[in-house]
């Protein structure tokens, strides 16, 4: 899933329904622009929700859904049910400023 996921009323919850019509084994893959909410400081339009890496250099980054009023660690939610591999890479769009991240995300599902 690109660029969508962070326009639903609740992220999470979009993730659990697509782990649960995914067979053990497989892949939820999500690419999304870093932090999109946070220039229209999470009231405009369609941008109510961040997606984001906590400690990114870590040998095991975790993978945050956040806004103003709430925090979710997906990675740490969906120990026992996924495992979570997080990364920052280059936003894809070829005219995109060089500092632009995508945070890509490769959830399969145990």
């Amino acid at each position: 899933m690109r660029n969508s996921l962070d326009h639903a009323y609740s992220p999470f919850d979009g993730i659990l329904q697509l782990l649960a019509v995914t067979r053990s084994g497989g892949y939820v893959i999500l690419r999304h622009a870093r932090n999109e909410g946070v220039p229209g400081g999470f009231v405009f339009g369609l941008h109510q929700w961040s997606f984001d890496i906590h400690d990114y250099k870590a040998p095991d980054p975790h993978f945050l859904i956040w806004n103003p009023t709430t925090r979710i660690d997906v990675t740490e939610e969906l120990r026992g049910l996924a495992e979570v591999r997080t990364e920052l890479k280059r936003h894809p769009s070829p005219d995109a400023p060089a500092d632009e991240r995508y945070v890509w995300v490769d959830i399969r599902k145990l």
